[in-house]
């Protein structure tokens, strides 16, 4: 069996509801054109790519598990977790969903008020009508394409480099969101807890902390991981007996280097995730 034919799927992936620049419909479709089986797509803190690909998949007969990727915080420190398998409808993912909207807007207008007292305005509705109309999870990377186009940044990097990464002069921190918090509700929604690209949490002290709670599995496999690393994961994976997903943390033309499905789960890997899943609905 050629690689093009094997099992493969992508379980993190970006649409233009968040940070990506593929919309959800063009995401499942350039799944099915590069061998992709099974799919979940993962924006940041927004579930609002589910209602648009409902035709796409009966198109492409892709395998679609649910997902999100919530930005949260343990010991100050910014931590990712991807949730897995939700129902679209349930109250405490919907709840949490909210919860980071308001969030992030809040955030967003008080770097838009620290760009103004750096000489740099940008209005609320510009914000808004540049990012698009499929946005729901707003974020820095639609300013930095606002300080794109105004010849303030060459690139989304440069942005960050200039104003927008954190301890720069128009970052702000925003609302924190705990990692527990975040696993009480994906585990009251039924659904599975992972730590996404453990290999960019560098203190290995928050990393321990991380494994000492109750998280249901660990993204060993992540394009551009060091291979010594995703072995690490591996292990560390296997004798917690948690799962192992992976993917490729795809955004499109805003992370050029990052092609859909560069990291992937085989079969195995997306059936145990169902079977978890299965087990936790009865």
């Amino acid at each position: 069996m050629s690689n093009f034919e094997e099992f493969r799927a992508d379980l993190h992936c970006h649409s233009t509801c968040s940070d990506g620049s593929s919309s959800p419909e063009e995401l499942v479709f350039l799944a099915k054109k590069r061998g992709l089986k099974g799919l979940s797509i993962t924006d940041h803190d927004t579930i609002d790519a589910y209602s648009k690909i409902h035709e796409a998949v009966e198109q492409t007969g892709l395998e679609i598990i649910t997902g999100v990727e919530f930005s949260a915080f343990h010991q100050g420190k910014s931590v990712h977790v991807l949730a897995y398998g939700f129902r679209l409808d349930d109250p405490c993912i919907i709840a949490l969903c909210k919860r980071h909207e308001k969030r992030r807007k809040s955030r967003i207008l008080k770097m838009l008020d620290k760009l103004q007292e750096l000489g740099i305005n940008i209005s609320e509705k510009e914000l808004f009508e540049s990012a698009g109309s499929n946005v729901s999870s707003i974020g820095r990377p639609h300013i930095a394409n606002v300080l794109i186009q105004k010849g303030k940044a060459s690139s989304v990097k440069d942005a960050f480099q200039k104003f927008l990464g954190n301890g720069k002069k128009a970052f702000v921190a925003g609302d924190q969101i705990s990692v527990v918090d975040t696993l009480q509700a994906i585990h009251q929604a039924k659904a599975l807890a992972v730590i996404a690209h453990p290999h960019l949490i560098f203190e290995r002290s928050l990393f321990n902390s991380l494994l000492s709670l109750n998280f249901d599995g660990l993204e060993v496999f992540y394009a551009n991981m060091p291979r010594s690393k995703e072995a690490n994961f591996y292990d560390i994976a296997t004798k917690k007996k948690w799962l192992m997903t992976g993917g490729s943390d795809f955004h499109g033309e805003n992370k050029p280097e990052i092609q859909l499905g560069a990291s992937y789960v085989k079969e195995e890997g997306f059936r145990s995730l169902q079977r978890n899943l299965d087990e936790l609905s009865r």
